[in-house]
């Protein structure tokens, strides 16, 4: 057994674990003397690794046998993801790894702010910044996804480019092309999804700039009724506007 069974993604917590065989808690051995040596023995300390099915793989410090054969403790590392097993190595013996697994805490978004999640362009590329806590170590490479979306068209939009800016407590991010408003978000980061966030962004609003013909004559002679007949002609000729602006998306 692993207590505590979830994880701060700070590390430096204390671990307990508890099995068999894992020898004495001491770290010198005496015993009856040999032609080469003294008799005394030194003994490794104890090493636990824990390792989960997506690939991550982290070492406990600080391990020591706390209660002879039966007890380990050592102190977390900085880390992300779930359904961690154990295992114990023991002066060069390792045990199988554990049934029983553990998780780091998930990520938690608290606040949403930047022009990339308030007014984006609908063809993406502006910076937004993602508040919380539970982000893991600065980088990349954990982050599985950075998405958001709204209940009344469905769309889903997919952020680019994120990476931990400030370890555990900040992300940026790029939004994607999209259009729409009232954005709920979400985290997904080594396995582990975030809280929802109804912060509401929004992409810029259309923005019409002018309409004209496909020729590029201007239309401010067009026919009320939408369509022209001309002399020695019998059917309608309907006209077409192109309409240029920004945000359209």
């Amino acid at each position: 057994d692993v207590a505590p069974a979830i994880l701060s993604t700070y590390g430096l917590e204390m671990l307990t674990l508890t099995g068999l065989n894992f020898g004495p808690n001491a770290t010198v051995l005496t015993g009856c003397p040999s032609r080469k040596g003294s008799g005394t023995v030194n003994v490794a300390l104890p090493r636990i690794i824990y390792a989960n099915n997506i690939g991550l793989k982290y070492e406990a410090a600080d391990c020591i046998i706390l209660q002879s054969q039966t007890k380990i403790t050592c102190r977390s590392v900085v880390g992300v993801g779930r359904q961690f097993q154990w295992q114990a190595i023991v002066s060069g013996q390792a045990s199988p790894f554990s049934k029983a697994t553990t998780d780091y805490k998930p990520p938690i978004i608290s606040s949403i702010i930047g022009p990339g999640a308030f007014g984006s362009n609908t063809k993406g590329g502006d910076t937004f910044y993602l508040r919380g806590d539970f982000f893991g170590p600065a980088g990349s490479v954990h982050i599985d996804l950075v998405q958001y979306w709204n209940v009344e068209v469905k769309n889903i939009f997919l952020a680019n480019s994120c990476r931990v800016e400030e370890a555990q407590r900040s992300m940026r991010c790029l939004s994607g092309k999209g259009v729409g408003k009232n954005f709920k978000y979400k985290v997904a980061i080594a396995g582990q999804d975030s809280n929802v966030g109804a912060y509401n962004g929004f992409y810029a609003r259309p923005t019409l700039h002018g309409v004209k013909r496909t020729n590029d004559d201007p239309m401010d002679n067009s026919d009320t009724r939408g369509f022209t007949i001309s002399l020695g002609e019998t059917l309608p000729r309907y006209e077409v506007a192109v309409m240029n602006g920004e945000n359209f998306g």
